[in-house]
């Protein structure tokens, strides 16, 4: 699991991105100025599924079709 904060997050859209470390960027091959991308599917605490800009937050990381998201993401205390 990784942590990251959240950068960006629209509930009615229902999805946003998380800023992550530059080590993790570059073992993902992610662009610097890169932040992933993160869907209400993928929260799985709290409930509603939404976040807010500057929560940390912890995530897996899977390869998508249009590229890394993060996965299994829960808001940390």
């Amino acid at each position: 699991m990784h942590k990251g904060v959240v950068k960006w997050f629209n509930k009615d859209l229902g999805y946003g991105f998380i800023q992550v470390s530059p080590s993790l960027k570059f073992e993902l091959g992610l662009a610097p100025e890169a932040d992933l991308y993160v869907h209400a599917a993928d929260v799985v605490m709290p409930f509603p599924k939404m976040l807010v800009e500057g929560q940390r937050v912890r995530f897996g990381v899977t390869r998508a079709e249009r590229g890394w998201r993060a996965t299994q993401v829960e808001v940390l205390r």
